[in-house]
């Protein structure tokens, strides 16, 4: 096929993928859009100084003091109102709005106008509104049809929203043909897609994160930052470094440090954490979970409820329930009990074997992919995220699915080096290794991960998309894959269905549906952080049924009432930056709840002397490292490839989509960091191969 052939059908291709974007999105939006639009009787408007007969309305007096009075049921972005006649070119109006109907005169408004046609008024928040006639005559008209509607007029939104969509796609593809991108398959242009989404989303998701409370310091440092890493990466870095001595000596330190901050560290254990903390030791003295409300429960504030019917409403945290009871059977036996600050400090102490884990698989899987460099580097990064360090004495789901996560990546990292060189000793080996055994063993890594922290589970989708998408032939490497995480997934299965220590009796009545999370994505008020007023919304239904019916429900009402879909764009681009660069993944929150503050407090506590340097370190930190990925994908624009590299950034791209419809958490993806990490390290070597050294070099270590 000849470039000229093939460039007019690679625009056919984008024009039809674009089309199809446009049109889901648009007449989704529309559909909800005439669901929630209220049409109002004209009969039934009242008005004031205005005489009406049948649709035709004579204002009484000028300059005010006249108008028509709209009540709506809830929140509406737009008032449509359709005039048949006007007895002049334009009417001057005052639109008020306010959330009550008493003393509206005196709200806030908007000075606009009305003329003969459709009219679309756009006020400030609120569910009612007052149309005052604030002209110099006393103007005549005929009023033909009123609505409330959250979503714009299709003869308003399409023209605009599509102009604008079709310049942004075109530029999209003539940018890429001048940078020189092409694919010549299905399979090549679907990994061009990927990469080209994941790096678009994560420069809009930093664009939007630069507006900080320290963006005069984070945005000087940023580039000679980027630059000087990128340079010393390239040049310099782990000249001379015996791994060897290096790794065990680092990961040493890492430990110790750990230990220390952890028990400098000890907290109250509230919330959430406090339910499973105080649960698991119920469980592990008393045989069961208590079933009793008795007005001292780690979240009482949020929710009056037993120990018990908490984990029946939240059947998620159940697994790690499960683990710390068989810990604490263990440390019952030492005589410690709930209440031990000692109980507390093995907790943590439990919790930093975790981490630890974590860093090791992630050291492992890096060494894989890049050798003993990759292995040096990824071993500085992990000893330089602080999050690791201050999230010790916080024992919850983020870091005890911490080493799943890597765990499962260094399998991968096994399977694909396993496929191109045959492995010599390690654990493999010794049990005659083969991809498919590396692939099954992800599969119990990824369902482990996920039954403590469900999104784990993207990286299940981002290897079989990966694997397909190299070869068809993969198949099968997916199915084992498959096979062993469905595997996993049943015997909990039917180990849950077995527990004697919890009453699920009442599953129907309590248990939250998975829309619960999706609902409150969408709150506006917390910016789809945790909603108390959502909690309680779905928690008054008394069925599973009912409350995933009302869920639904309520989301679309939240979706339409964005307006257009660019406001929700700019909604989740507001929110994926709080969620991917708060830096600290979100411990500024439980900072506070430190037993005995000290001078770690003076660091960590927002208003205290040295927080500053602490919290532009963090920022400096997720920024580079998002960069470094995003460089990674940019480059591979040109020279498409399902690699190795191609399935961390699927990965990152699955958590953005993933998490773009679920609870904004920071903390959530904590897990998910040795994913970020090795991504970066492929960003480094693409731009050490492509910007400071001699091209054609290939990675040392690559699989």
């Amino acid at each position: 096929m000849d470039g000229r052939r093939y460039g007019h059908k690679g625009l056919y291709l984008w024009l039809l993928l674009g089309i199809v974007i446009y049109s889901v999105f648009t007449f989704g939006f529309m559909l909800l859009s005439e669901q929630y639009t209220r049409h109002l009787n004209i009969d039934s408007l009242e008005v004031s100084e205005i005489q009406r007969e049948g649709n035709t309305f004579t204002t009484l007096k000028n300059w005010g003091g006249t108008g028509i009075y709209i009540q709506g049921d809830k929140k509406y972005n737009y008032i449509c109102m359709e005039l048949g006649t006007v007895d002049k070119p334009s009417v001057n109006i005052r639109l008020h709005s306010s959330d009550r109907i008493d003393g509206i005169e005196n709200a806030s408004y908007k000075e606009l106008y009305l003329t003969a046609g459709k009219n679309r008024l756009k006020p400030d928040s609120g569910s009612c509104f007052y149309i005052e006639i604030y002209d110099s005559s006393k103007p005549v008209f005929t009023l033909d049809e009123v609505s409330l509607r959250m979503s714009d007029l299709p003869v308003y939104a399409l023209p605009q929203s599509a102009l604008f969509f079709a310049f942004i796609w075109l530029g999209l593809y003539f940018v890429g043909r001048y940078a020189g991108i092409r694919c010549n398959n299905i399979a090549g242009s679907l990994v061009t897609l990927a990469e080209g989404m994941f790096a678009l989303l994560m420069i809009m998701i930093l664009i939007f994160a630069a507006d900080t409370d320290f963006n005069s310091i984070l945005m000087p440092l940023l580039p000679p930052a980027v630059l000087a890493l990128a340079v010393l990466y390239a040049r310099h870095a782990c000249a001379g470094v015996r791994a060897r001595i290096f790794i065990p000596v680092v990961f040493a330190v890492m430990l110790a440090v750990m230990v220390y901050v952890g028990h400098s560290m000890l907290s109250v254990i509230q919330t959430d954490l406090g339910t499973v903390y105080y649960s698991a030791w119920e469980a592990a003295k008393d045989g069961k979970v208590s079933t009793e409300i008795t007005g001292m429960e780690a979240y009482r504030f949020f929710m009056e409820s037993s120990n018990n019917d908490y984990f029946v409403r939240y059947p998620n945290n159940i697994p790690l329930l499960a683990l710390l009871k068989t810990f604490y059977g263990l440390l019952k036996h030492f005589s410690l009990d709930a209440g031990d600050e000692l109980s507390n400090f093995m907790s943590v102490l439990l919790n930093i074997v975790f981490i630890m884990a974590g860093v090791g698989f992630g050291i492992l899987a890096a060494k894989n992919f890049f050798g003993k460099k990759g292995a040096v580097i990824y071993t500085v990064m992990a000893a330089l995220f602080v999050p690791y360090y201050i999230n010790a004495c916080r024992f919850y789901t983020d870091t005890f699915s911490l080493p799943f996560v890597s765990a499962a990546i260094w399998a991968y990292s096994l399977a694909e080096k396993e496929r191109t060189v045959p492995l010599k000793g390690g654990i493999l080996s010794k049990i005659k290794s083969s991809p498919y055994t590396a692939y099954a063993l992800m599969g119990v890594f990824i369902a482990a991960g996920a039954l403590i922290k469900g999104s784990v589970a993207v990286i299940a989708v981002a290897a079989v998309i990966q694997l397909l998408l190299k070869s068809l032939k993969n198949v099968k490497f997916a199915a084992v894959m498959a096979a062993a995480l469905v595997a996993v997934s049943c015997v909990w299965s039917a180990y849950e269905s077995g527990i004697s220590w919890l009453d699920t009796s009442q599953k129907d009545r309590y248990a939250f549906p998975v829309t619960h999370w999706i609902m409150m994505s969408l709150d506006t008020s917390v910016k789809g952080k945790y909603s108390q007023s959502d909690f309680e919304y779905t928690d008054k239904y008394t069925s599973k049924a009912k409350k995933q019916k009302a869920d639904i429900r309520r989301i679309k009402e939240r979706l339409a009432g964005f307006g257009s879909v660019g406001v929700l764009a700019d909604y989740e681009l507001e929110r994926a930056a709080a969620l991917w660069c708060n830096g600290s993944y979100m411990q500024d929150n439980h900072i506070a709840w430190g037993i005995e503050k000290g001078a770690i407090y003076d660091v960590l506590t927002p208003g205290r002397e040295y927080y500053p340097v602490y919290k532009v370190y963090a920022l400096l930190y997720v920024f580079c490292m998002y960069i470094f990925a995003a460089a990674g994908a940019l480059a591979a624009l040109k020279a498409p490839n399902a690699d190795s590299a191609m399935f961390l950034r699927l990965t990152m791209l699955g958590a953005m989509l993933f998490f773009a419809m679920w609870e904004n958490n920071p903390r959530y993806l904590l897990n998910f960091t040795p994913v970020f990490m090795l991504a970066a390290i492929w960003g480094l070597e693409a731009i050490k191969d492509r910007y400071i050294s001699k091209p054609g070099h290939p990675i040392k270590g690559e699989i």
